[in-house]
């Protein structure tokens, strides 16, 4: 295992796990919390995320994909959406990881 200097790491990859230690440690959505979800919750909000950087965050198409409360859905502007996006994805890829270890 490598660990990795964010000296060498891209802009938008800081961004996308600072984001992702936000969630973790101010918002508290840590493990135990996300584990709670439906296994299809995080990959909906990453993706209602991702629509929305696309300009396609119409109240329409959010209320169909968001899988959480309206009122925890906070689209901003398309980068910050593309950086919330991948920070949740992270954080889908880590509770399949959980569910479905790799041998």
């Amino acid at each position: 295992m490598s660990i990795i200097d964010t000296k060498d790491l891209s802009r938008g990859a800081v961004d996308v796990l600072t984001e992702r230690d936000r969630q973790l440690f101010v918002e508290g959505f840590d493990d135990g919390h996300d584990d709670n979800h439906d296994e299809r919750a995080l990959p909906m909000a990453a993706a209602s995320y991702a629509l929305a950087a696309g300009g396609l965050a119409r109240p329409g198409i959010a209320a169909n994909v968001w899988p959480f409360a309206f009122k925890w859905w906070k689209p901003r502007g398309p980068r910050e959406n593309m950086v919330r996006a991948a920070a949740l994805l992270i954080a889908a890829i880590d509770k399949y990881d959980r569910r479905w270890p790799r041998g």
